[in-house]
């Protein structure tokens, strides 16, 4: 669920990152969710970049911010704002149904978003 776990904001570099920390975990939850993002990568489905970050006890990640480019913000929705805002349930079968419903426009373009959707469905089962 997002925005239950603690975060900063930093500047790597010249670009922006979010921390995302450990909560009480039993597990290394930040190195795993580095590994999970690795592998979704070299599986081709496309990804934020991430960077394990040691910490005194355990790991945090890094993820890079894709929402931003040259310091200015791109516009995105996320699959449970536009899910809430067709009235649907939370869910990859539900998001898949509104995509379809969506139909097929700009050269294939929800295709294309469904078969990553699809991926990602995948990778994570």
């Amino acid at each position: 669920m997002g925005g239950a776990r603690p975060k900063a904001l930093v500047n790597i570099g010249s670009d922006e990152w979010v921390i995302k920390f450990a909560d009480g975990d039993p597990a290394d939850t930040p190195l795993i969710e580095h590994a999970a993002m690795t592998l979704a990568q070299k599986a081709s489905i496309r990804v934020a970049q991430t960077r394990p970050v040691r910490l005194i006890h355990g790991h945090a990640v890094a993820i890079k911010r894709f929402d931003r480019a040259r310091g200015r913000r791109i516009h995105c929705l996320s699959a449970r704002a536009a899910l809430q805002a067709a009235a649907e349930g939370f869910g990859y079968p539900e998001l898949a149904q509104l995509l379809r419903r969506k139909g097929v426009v700009d050269g294939d373009l929800y295709v294309a978003h469904m078969r990553e959707l699809f991926r990602r469905w995948c990778s994570t089962s």
